[in-house]
């Protein structure tokens, strides 16, 4: 394992001495106050992990968790009484097989960057995902795969937020089935300008603005007219 060229970006390898037996256990040096290393790598999750971030983690800027096997909780927390400041400098965070609660303190107002990949979804519904969202206003980022949520999985639809939940969003990466990903789509309202990339199973990943893979999927689903060639 090699480390980055971006000395903000320090790649902890499981036989680093901030990480113990190789099990995901976080050293003071990326936890605390002194810590010199801004970012995070383990190739193994436990809970303890989860218990050391809840303790604060001042210095960390990116968090990158692929733990095997899956790293689930149920519950964090409480958001009312955790110190936003502990976690200021986190502005990436990227998880997969990672499940966490859907108001996890992970999701903060800072994040810049949040890519989320999984076999199961992260949210039981989709109103929940838009309540993650809408505590991370300042994404530029949005990367979901294979951890949508199923329309069906409520039975009212989602409302419509007031504003837009993600004012600053650049790029939108969404993958799983055309129905979840169609659902995502068009309950977050985007602007155009908005770069939106799409994977649903057997089909080549595809880009464009917002409206334009909406009406593709809206085809795919047999539920809206072919779009015009000419579109882009």
């Amino acid at each position: 394992m090699s480390s980055t060229s971006d000395s903000s970006s320090a790649f902890v390898s499981s036989s680093s001495p901030l990480i113990s037996d190789g099990a995901g256990v976080l050293g003071s040096e990326v936890l605390g106050s002194s810590s010199g290393c801004p970012s995070m790598r383990p190739h193994s999750a436990r809970v303890v992990v989860f218990d050391a971030l809840c303790r604060g983690a001042p210095k960390l800027e990116e968090l990158d968790l692929a733990p095997d096997p899956p790293f689930l909780t149920r519950s964090t927390l409480d958001r009312s009484t955790a110190i936003e400041g502990d976690l200021a400098a986190l502005r990436v965070i990227r998880l997969d097989q990672c499940y966490l609660p859907v108001d996890c303190f992970l999701f903060h107002p800072g994040l810049t960057h949040l890519r989320l990949s999984g076999t199961r979804a992260v949210w039981p519904a989709l109103e929940r995902l838009l309540s993650t969202l809408s505590l991370i206003p300042k994404l530029q980022v949005l990367e979901l795969y294979g951890v949508l949520p199923t329309p069906q999985s409520s039975p009212d639809p989602a409302p419509t937020p007031d504003r837009p939940l993600l004012p600053l969003l650049q790029e939108l990466h969404l993958g799983g089935t055309a129905q979840c990903v169609l659902a995502v789509l068009q309950a977050l309202e985007l602007p155009e300008r908005v770069r939106v990339y799409v994977g649903v199973p057997d089909v080549p990943t595809e880009d464009g603005s917002p409206s334009r893979l909406v009406t593709k999927l809206r085809v795919k689903q047999g539920s809206g007219p072919e779009p015009s060639h000419s579109s882009h």
